[in-house]
């Protein structure tokens, strides 16, 4: 038997056991000599992994881990003491309040009077993505404008993130108590294994809280160990540069320079980087004749102090965050050469257009073979690297970033990645980067030396010395000619000519999908908000058309209309979903080309739509909450109300249904028990049995209680209970009023009923029910539709009762249900034919 002593105070390792032992170790699971509990693990060639351990050990030992860590903080309490009161114990020391209540953590107005809160930073932030450390004091949030969503780690390990939807009022302000009272709700676990995680395999502090021994194990994002040289090349600058450097001076993280080039400018960009050098000695100005940015990008970093650079142009901006993340990221992990972060595209006046993740599903260098794979700005790296590449190539007119990269990830440099939206380049039209015609020749030239060996890299990685497979080379050309043409059509230049440098032949085949996905660039490469983008379409869709034709026509692609058809819609859909990631209701509605655009609130009645377009691209929200994005046609223009609801519920029934509980129990236990007993909850709304199983609603046998002044009985079948009488095998029954017996005439000696199911008098489906002894009991009625609606019933419950309606009264969805069946004009005269996915055809005589 493999038994292993671990004592988790201590450093925790690999575990590797003798050869020819069993395929299992028991680990005896020790706090500072005091056992907690044994657990079993797997080996992998006689090895148990230290992560394996400490994955294990969260897992198995949160709870009974904390309780000791928390004892051995506060001595003078009993651990029975402590694990009576877990969670208010373990918010006090991971916040930083002793004295608070469990309560208090959990209200957004606790802490007004806090002084810890009253002299707590003020971050001005702008839409994107903000990093928090739970350890360190919480700032007030001041929203300048858009969708924010803020992340927390806790020792440097990532607890979750939070989005604060669409603040559009200018000035919105949120204080540490939301931030904290937020992250609560929403992760409390998730801290708890968070802070285990980060003091696992560490000695014990006597005397320290829990919060300090969490901020003396992790690297602080203030980490004096790194220190950046920033460079920033100008160029006729003026219009953007004091947005650009005040991002810089808004910087959390204080060890850095700024080394501004100026070069050549003939505008006011020397007086305003001279008026911000006065403000910070930290900024250094120098001048050059205009060289280009290459140029003046290896100026700047040849007179960097420091070890590590990091680029930045003069029309883009960083959020505050940017160099405490990556700087924390390089401390964490010193085998880095590079850290990159997630990017947006901008307008000229700052709107955020489209959102570039960083990921690492692939190897750096394919990355950079494949596609210019992220932005200057969105990139930290060591100066060594740079200067063994010996900088940018000057040589270079266009694509030179791309360059840059590619030539670094082929030496084997490692990037670290850091998921946040943390840096914003801006599209200025006119710009290098907007020219397709130059951008083309510079970008296949990248193309192929990625898939070569490249002479100008004297210390290759062995992996990428000969550079990528040539598989990929015919289809990686092809599509970024399509993506070239874009930007050509912006500049008004003609794109065809391009086309002859496109190989004819290449697999996989151009879709309307991939080649819709590179012509986005004729809009985006523009400048323009949002708003402006249909005058844009409209000015550029003959050509667009022109060239889309003509690739249908390189590739032989049969049948042409067909294809030219598709294109289009899927290159209207994506530029109206990037359009209205932000904020809908800024842009919509609007046309573009042959899709019409609208957002709609299901908690308001949903609105006709009649318009001169063949699609619609809806945006749902429920208040103000985005769902997602419906694309339906349309026909002839039109798109009744109640049609858009039935696809509305068809697509989000479940996450309708969940906010509308949510609205009478909002709790994060209640959102985590959701998909395990939201069913149930939706069975008792809709038949109003608040304590009744999911299971007794099919029991055939089990009757409903009859409501009484004076109690609830449950009869077994009461001679005063509704009943229907039937003169024939046939008969309807609306969900949302009481279930009825049905007694059917001994005369017609019929085996089975079929009934008609409505819900708020529209029609759900037929079902046939088995006749015993000239009856069909109510309990039988209800299990018998509930087996073979399934979620159908759901579907079209939410969507009667929800989609469409306010939401303002707390009601039952069966009281919601009737109040909009006895509001019909008839009940059976309004029955409309919308018909539910599952059913037969029924005969207009069943519904007599």
């Amino acid at each position: 038997m493999n038994v292993v002593l671990l004592d988790i105070t201590k450093p925790i390792v690999d575990i590797r056991l003798p050869p020819g032992r069993a395929p299992h170790a028991t680990l005896q699971v020790q706090f500072a000599g005091q056992h907690l509990g044994d657990i079993r693990l797997p080996t992998v060639d006689q090895i148990v992994t230290a992560a394996r351990i400490r994955g294990a050990l969260v897992a198995e030992f949160t709870s009974p881990i904390l309780v000791r860590l928390l004892a051995t903080a506060s001595p003078w309490q009993s651990r029975a003491q402590i694990a009576a009161n877990l969670d208010q114990h373990f918010l006090q020391a991971i916040w930083g309040q002793p004295h608070w209540s469990l309560a208090q953590f959990y209200d957004a107005a606790a802490a007004a009077a806090d002084t810890a809160d009253a002299t707590g930073p003020t971050i001005d932030v702008a839409t994107g993505w903000l990093d928090l450390e739970a350890t360190e004091p919480l700032p007030y949030l001041h929203i300048l404008n858009g969708h924010l969503r803020v992340s927390l780690s806790l020792a440097g390990q990532r607890v979750g993130a939070i989005s604060w939807g669409n603040l559009d009022a200018t000035g919105t302000r949120i204080t540490p108590q939301q931030l904290r009272v937020a992250f609560t709700q929403s992760y409390r676990l998730e801290l708890q294994r968070a802070c285990v995680r980060s003091l696992l395999g560490k000695p014990l502090q006597a005397g320290q809280s829990m919060r300090q021994q969490l901020q003396g194990g992790r690297p602080v994002s203030d980490c004096p160990d790194i220190h950046v040289s920033i460079i920033v090349p100008a160029y006729n600058a003026a219009s953007y540069l004091a947005q650009c450097l005040q991002s810089v001076l808004a910087q959390t993280y204080a060890h850095w320079e700024l080394i501004l080039v100026d070069d050549g400018s003939s505008d006011a960009t020397p007086a305003i980087a001279a008026d911000f050098a006065q403000r910070d000695s930290r900024i250094r100005i120098v001048h050059q004749a205009n060289q280009g940015g290459c140029a003046a990008r290896n100026y700047g970093a040849s007179l960097a102090h420091f070890g590590w650079l990091a680029f930045l142009d003069a029309d883009d901006w960083w959020e505050p965050t940017y160099l405490a993340a990556m700087t924390q990221l390089a401390v964490r992990d010193p085998s880095l050469d590079a850290v990159r972060c997630s990017w947006s595209r901008v307008t000229a006046t700052g709107e955020v257009i489209e959102t570039f993740l960083a990921t690492s599903q692939q190897p750096a260098f394919r990355t950079c073979v494949l596609e210019c794979g992220f932005q200057m700005d969105s990139c930290m790296v060591r100066r060594s690297v740079v200067e063994a590449i010996q900088g940018f190539d000057l040589s270079l007119k266009a694509g030179q970033d791309w360059d840059f990269w590619q030539r670094i990830a082929r030496t084997g440099a490692r990037f670290g990645i850091v998921e946040a939206v943390l840096s914003y380049y801006r599209t200025v039209p006119g710009s290098v980067s907007a020219d397709g015609m130059r951008l083309l020749e510079y970008s296949l030239l990248a193309i192929e030396r990625g898939h070569n060996p490249d002479p100008r890299v004297l210390n290759p990685d062995p992996r990428y010395a000969m550079g990528l497979d040539h598989s990929t080379l015919a289809a990686k050309r092809f599509h970024f000619v399509l993506w070239c043409v874009g930007l050509a059509m912006v500049q008004g230049q003609d794109p065809m000519p391009l086309l002859a440098q496109a190989p004819r032949h290449v697999v996989p085949s151009p879709t309307p999908e991939s080649i819709s996905d590179y012509l986005k660039s004729v809009v985006y490469r523009s400048g323009e908000a949002p708003t402006a983008w249909p005058q844009i379409w409209a000015e550029k869709f003959e050509v667009i058309q022109q060239f889309v034709q003509a690739v249908g026509a390189h590739l032989a692609v049969e049948p042409r209309d067909r294809f030219i058809q598709q294109t289009f819609a899927r290159l209207e859909y994506k530029l109206l979903h990037d359009a209205t990631a932000q904020s809908a209701q800024a842009y919509l509605p609007m046309t573009l080309g042959r899709t019409y655009a609208c957002w709609v609130d299901i908690t308001a009645p949903l609105p006709d739509i009649a318009v001169n377009a063949d699609r619609l691209f809806c945006v749902v929200y429920c208040g103000d909450e985005h769902l997602g994005n419906l694309e339906l046609p349309l026909c002839e223009g039109q798109f009744a109300a109640d049609i858009l609801a039935d696809a509305i519920a068809g697509e989000y029934f479940w996450v309708i249904l969940q906010r509308f509980f949510a609205r009478y129990d909002d709790t994060a236990e209640a959102a985590k028990n959701y998909d395990a007993m939201g069913w149930e909850q939706f069975l008792q709304s809709l038949f109003e049995q608040p304590n009744w199983e999911a299971a007794w609603f099919y029991d055939p046998d089990r009757i409903l209680p009859i409501q009484t002044h004076t109690a609830t009985i449950n009869h077994p079948e009461p001679s005063y209970q509704i009943q229907r009488y039937l003169h024939q095998a046939r008969t309807t029954i609306e969900i949302s009023q009481e279930m009825p017996t049905l007694i059917v005439n001994p005369a017609l000696s019929a085996e089975s009923v079929s009934v008609v199911l409505t819900v708020a008098g529209k029609i759900l489906g037929r079902i046939s029910v088995s006749v015993v002894d000239q009856r069909v009991s109510a309990a039988v009625l209800r299990s018998t539709l509930l087996a073979e609606t399934h979620a159908e019933i759901c579907r079209v419950v939410v969507r009667e009762a929800l989609v469409g309606r306010v939401w303002a009264a707390p009601m039952t969805l069966r009281a919601r249900l009737q109040s909009v069946f006895v509001a019909q004009p008839s009940a059976m005269a309004s029955v409309a034919p919308i018909a539910s996915c599952w059913r037969s055809c029924i005969p207009a005589s069943d519904l007599a």
